[in-house]
C-alpha cells in the first residue's frame, strides 16, 4: 500500500511556521503553546510513550522516564503527532495511543502517521537538506544539530533521497 502523508507533513510545517521554530525544535515551548501536558513517568520496558485527551487541555502525553533526550524527543513529537492528526477519534473513541518499541514494517496507518509528523517535526525538508549541503554530510553531526538520534536522522536521509538505503 503506497499512502501519501503529504497532510500529516504539511501540519508539521504549519506548525514550524505558526509557532516561528527553529532547530532544534523546542518542544517544551511548543507544547505549551499548544496546551498540551506532558508527563514523564515509569511506564512498562516496550511503552516509549502515550497520548490521551484529557478535559482541561488539549493533551496529555506520557513519556517513559528511562528514555534518553533524543528517544524522547522523537516520542514526544509522535505522540504529539497522535494528539494534532488523530485528537477527534480519540476524542470520540475514547482511544489511547502508545509508541511501542517495533517493526515500522508492522507499524498501522495512525502510527506511521505520528512517525512522518514527528520526523518532519523534528527534521523539516529543507532544513535536512540544507544542513546536509551546506554543514556537513555527517550524521551524527547532523544528528546533534537536530537533536535526534542517529538512526532517526539516516531513516530522514535515506527518504529525503540524500543517502542510499542500507
Amino acid at each position: 500500500m503506497n499512502v501519501d502523508f503529504y497532510v500529516v507533513r504539511q501540519l508539521a510545517w504549519s506548525i514550524i511556521k505558526k509557532y516561528n521554530l527553529e532547530i532544534p525544535i523546542d518542544l517544551d515551548y511548543l507544547l505549551k503553546e499548544l496546551n498540551v501536558d506532558l508527563e514523564r513517568t515509569h511506564l512498562p520496558a516496550r511503552v516509549d510513550g502515550a497520548s490521551l485527551p484529557v478535559k482541561l487541555a488539549r493533551g496529555l502525553i506520557v513519556v517513559n522516564e528511562g528514555r534518553s533526550l533524543v528517544r524522547e524527543r522523537f516520542t514526544i513529537a509522535h505522540e504529539l503527532g497522535h494528539i494534532l492528526r488523530h485528537f477527534p477519534r480519540m476524542e470520540q473513541e475514547g482511544g489511547l495511543f502508545f509508541l511501542e518499541k517495533k517493526n515500522s514494517v508492522s507499524a498501522s496507518l495512525y502510527e506511521r502517521e505520528a512517525d512522518v509528523f514527528a520526523a518532519e517535526l523534528l527534521m523539516p525538508r529543507q532544513e535536512a537538506i540544507n544542513a546536509f549541503h551546506s554543514y556537513t554530510k555527517n550524521i551524527q553531526e547532523l544528528a546533534d544539530m537536530f537533536l535526534v538520534s542517529k538512526q532517526a536522522m539516516k531513516i530522514r536521509l535515506e527518504e529525503l533521497k540524500l543517502i542510499p538505503r542500507t
